[in-house]
């Protein structure tokens, strides 16, 4: 069956403060010297074809389309949202493009906007004026189908418009009224859980590089799992010809297990990831790396690199650095200290075998013969001149590894304290 009728409309608790909605939501107007103000609709469409109607009632400029709940009010400004505005233009992400017909000032002028999520991998929005269709305006990636998109519209300054979601005056072939969609394939006014998602979707998505993708060191939303059905071992060439055409020419790395049942991917952002989720390649079973199994967790760990391997080192030589002054350790437990993977009470207390080494002393010649050279960069030949002033009490003054021990502390910041 079709939403109750009071389920769709403008929601005056989700309006700018000097928009003013009345008429149960299917009015809306706007006294204000400030540019762009504007007013989020109910319900979220996630599936099937559905339209809604705002007719201008006064000389105005406006912008109409459709908005996820982490969107802007003032429509088209962010990637959140995708508008249809008075000029003859499109906009979304702030990036403004010609479109349709102007509607500026022409008071009764009706504008459709239609959104068509009736196949995963090929949704749309669009827009009519005055029944007139202007084409595809937008194509939606596979990232944002559990996103909801709700009705919204915003206009400058002054402006009045209805907004019609059940008796529509052009209604679409193949569309629906957002009024009386069917409850599965919509959601009742913004929730917390809505902007969630569309903060998780739209949230900032740097591209990983090759060198991180074969290395599987990249976010664990950026991994996946493919699980073949059956006895059937997945057909490689197939799925890698398959992430290809997805990805549009963005790398990729993709594993097999030995078995051949089961295999993992890094892609290069979450927003690729959340599209190959959606909408699965055929035969295969997708998982997030939450719900990966034995099989798919081993082949990322004999892939990631040690990543706790290499804090421990980076710690080890920061502390090493700090206690250099230290006249209770001898250069021995200085060095031991200093080697990752070893314990630091063990060092110190010089139960670790040591390997002899041909670096160049670290002391002033006649000395004994040095134990491991640490691994890091010794100073230029400057002796004592190259090394760092001491630090202000409380801290221990640095030798010439501070430097190196200082730099590899910057890493940690504030977070650290």
């Amino acid at each position: 069956g079709a939403m109750p009728r009071n389920s769709a409309g403008l929601c005056p608790s989700d309006a700018d403060e000097e928009v003013v909605v009345s008429d149960g939501g299917f009015h809306a107007e706007c006294f204000s010297q400030q540019a762009w103000l504007g007013v989020r609709g109910k319900p979220g469409v996630l599936s099937g074809a559905y339209q809604y109607e705002v007719e201008l009632k006064r000389d105005c400029l406006m912008r109409v389309g459709w908005s996820a709940a982490s969107g802007r009010r003032a429509l088209g400004t962010d990637s959140c949202s995708f508008a249809y505005g008075g000029t003859a233009m499109k906009s979304s992400g702030g990036r403004f493009e010609p479109y349709g017909e102007v509607h500026e000032g022409k008071v009764g002028a009706i504008v459709s906007c239609l959104l068509d999520r009736r196949h995963l991998q090929k949704q749309t929005i669009s827009f009519c004026l005055n029944g007139r269709q202007l084409g595809v305006a937008f194509k939606l990636p596979t990232w944002l189908a559990d996103v909801p998109l709700f009705p919204a519209i915003c206009g400058r300054e002054d402006w009045s418009v209805d907004f019609r979601c059940h008796e529509l005056a052009y209604l679409q072939l193949g569309y629906r009224g957002i009024g009386d969609a069917t409850p599965g394939d919509v959601v009742g006014a913004v929730l917390d859980e809505h902007v969630s998602a569309s903060s998780a979707a739209f949230s900032a998505a740097p591209v990983a590089t090759s060198r991180e993708l074969r290395h599987f060191d990249v976010p664990d939303e950026n991994i996946l799992a493919f699980r073949s059905q059956g006895d059937e071992v997945i057909d490689m060439i197939a799925l890698r010809s398959w992430l290809a055409d997805e990805q549009e020419g963005e790398e990729f790395h993709l594993e097999v297990a030995d078995s051949g049942h089961v295999a993992i991917v890094a892609v290069c952002t979450h927003r690729i990831a959340r599209g190959i989720l959606a909408a699965p390649p055929p035969h295969l079973e997708v998982l997030a790396r939450r719900d990966f199994g034995e099989v798919a967790e081993e082949l990322v760990s004999l892939r990631q690199p040690r990543k706790k391997a290499t804090t421990d080192r980076v710690a080890r030589r920061f502390i090493a650095g700090a206690l250099q002054e230290d006249t209770t350790l001898t250069r021995e437990q200085l060095q031991q200290i200093r080697q990752p993977g070893k314990p630091a009470a063990a060092a110190v207390g010089g139960g670790v075998e040591s390997q002899p080494s041909s670096s160049s002393p670290r002391r002033p010649p006649g000395s004994a013969a040095p134990p491991p050279a640490p691994p890091m960069p010794e100073d230029d030949g400057g002796g004592g001149a190259a090394r760092r002033a001491p630090a202000a009490p409380p801290m221990p003054p640095m030798g010439r590894d501070g430097e190196v021990a200082e730099e590899e502390g910057v890493g940690c910041g504030a977070g650290c304290s």
